[in-house]
């Protein structure tokens, strides 16, 4: 799942397979803490990493999401970022499933 987040857009939670959305309404910008909520379904993703990127650094920044499904950074500059994870599990005893989850924004 792919979100592309407009400025001023409020993002619910759709109920997809796996999903990032923004914890609170409030504007993300830079040097002001960005809080996500990774979700399955609705249900909170604990434990998960999750990384975030910029358009300007080729180096991310990883973290975990804590026992609620929130990961949080403070964001060092402006620009657009990419929020990102991967959920792979095994699917059978010799297959495996993967599920991703993408959310870009632009923090002004």
């Amino acid at each position: 799942t792919r979100i592309q987040l407009e400025p001023g857009a409020d993002v619910a939670p759709a109920g997809l397979d796996l999903e990032v959305v923004p914890a609170s309404s409030a504007a993300l910008k830079p040097g002001a803490p960005a809080r996500f909520v990774l979700l399955s379904k609705g249900a909170p993703v604990a434990g998960q990493p999750v990384e975030l990127v910029s358009e300007r650094s080729p180096l991310g920044i990883w973290s975990r999401t804590d026992a609620q499904g929130i990961v949080e950074w403070r964001l060092p500059f402006g620009g657009q970022w990419l929020v990102r994870t991967i959920v792979i599990e095994p699917d059978g005893d010799a297959a495996w499933k993967s599920r991703f989850a993408t959310l870009v924004f632009d923090a002004r």
